[in-house]
């Protein structure tokens, strides 16, 4: 469309190029490129996602309104530091392309599961504006990475909803900010890892997400949040790193390592922005629709992965029949938990589960990762010109 003609015209002549950025160093100047690509990228994706917003999810939703977050803080900094208005008016115009979509997205996703929207709608009514703070990890020697990995979503959605108020004791609503001694302790339990303790962190971005950090450092004591983040974010980066093999991570990962650099990277732990990663991540995109997708070999081998999972938990031995009967719901389109054969079993079964399939075999939760992953690149891409 003539619009993102203009755009790239803009990327490629003018707004990477400007006085305030210009620069001979090869390194600064292989950042500019990388943000052009990185841009267009979510061009492209935004483009999907505006047409096609009535098939977005909630966790596809989140993912858009994390990424918001990151392009309304670029947009802050850049006014700062005066950066070229051509660049502004990008940046902008992304925001409000953004806010049209996740608003014409809420009420579909409200009524696909209108309980689930009620205890959960405030993760996605607004954007994420996350205090950014710009750090290196630094893993202690010989840390190992974490062995729990059986989140208790029932559990941790009990601690979410009491941050937001939206736990019921009775029939009677709790108030926002509230946390009790078992949440605290769930939320920061040591030797986690994969989603559990992705969960543990976004628990304590949602504290600040729903302005509870005062009431909630107040409950915690001498302990501050970020240095919990920081805590978490420093186990979690070697986990990202050990998915990478031979410049590339396993469709079975890539939802996690997405998960892992939207949560870390949007708090500033720049460890997650790594140029061979960003380039990485660049070409995981379905070059025509610019989403994400998996193709069925992909979504046999998670299948057979998560069903060794669960035979293992359980002990048992599942029948070629139930074996068969998922992986075909799970070919067909991700059906929802309640329509699985494995729903007494989300833990699992998680990966597969909370997806939705959008248009063309889109992935509406590994898209909106995506999305807000690439977010994260650019901001930090326009931070480190």
């Amino acid at each position: 469309m003539p619009q993102l003609a203009v755009c790239v015209l803009l990327l490629a002549l003018g707004v990477f190029g400007s006085k305030e950025f210009l620069t001979s160093d090869l390194k600064n100047e292989n950042r500019k490129l990388l943000a052009q690509k990185v841009y267009l990228t979510l061009d492209k994706m935004l483009d999907f996602f505006s047409e096609d917003y009535s098939s977005i999810n909630l966790d596809g939703l989140y993912g858009l309104r994390l990424g918001q977050g990151q392009i309304i803080s670029a947009l802050d900094e850049c006014e700062k530091r005066s950066c070229d208005p051509k660049l502004n008016e990008l940046l902008k115009n992304m925001v409000s392309r953004l806010e049209d979509t996740c608003s014409k997205a809420l009420p579909y996703v409200e009524q696909s599961d209108s309980k689930y929207f009620k205890r959960f709608e405030y993760v996605v009514a607004e954007p994420y504006i996350l205090p950014y703070k710009r750090t290196m990890l630094h893993p202690p020697p010989g840390f190992h990475i974490g062995f729990k990995t059986d989140y208790d979503e029932e559990r941790g959605d009990a601690c979410y909803s009491r941050i937001m108020g939206t736990f019921l004791e009775g029939n009677n609503p709790v108030p926002k900010c509230n946390i009790t001694d078992d949440c605290l302790a769930y939320m920061t339990q040591n030797d986690t890892a994969q989603y559990f303790i992705t969960h543990q962190l976004l628990y304590f971005i949602t504290v600040e997400h729903m302005g509870c950090s005062e009431a909630v450092q107040a409950f915690i004591g001498s302990r501050r949040i970020f240095d919990i983040q920081r805590s978490f974010c420093e186990k979690i980066y070697p986990e990202a790193q050990s998915f990478v093999k031979d410049g590339n991570v396993d469709g079975t990962n890539k939802d996690l390592f997405l998960e892992q650099v939207d949560l870390c990277g949007s708090l500033g732990f720049e460890n997650f922005m790594n140029t061979d990663w960003i380039r990485m991540v660049l070409k995981w995109p379905d070059s025509t629709e610019g989403c994400f997708k998996f193709g069925l070999s992909q979504v046999d081998e998670m299948v057979m992965e998560l069903v060794n999972e669960l035979q293992q938990a359980e002990g048992r031995t599942l029948s070629p029949s139930d074996i068969k009967q998922f992986q075909s719901e799970a070919e067909e389109g991700f059906e929802k938990e309640n329509q699985s054969t494995f729903r007494g079993n989300r833990r699992s079964m998680r990966k597969l589960l909370r997806e939705k399939a959008m248009k063309d075999g889109c992935l509406a939760h590994t898209s909106g990762l995506g999305f807000s992953a690439f977010c994260v690149y650019l901001r930090y891409l326009l931070l480190n010109f």
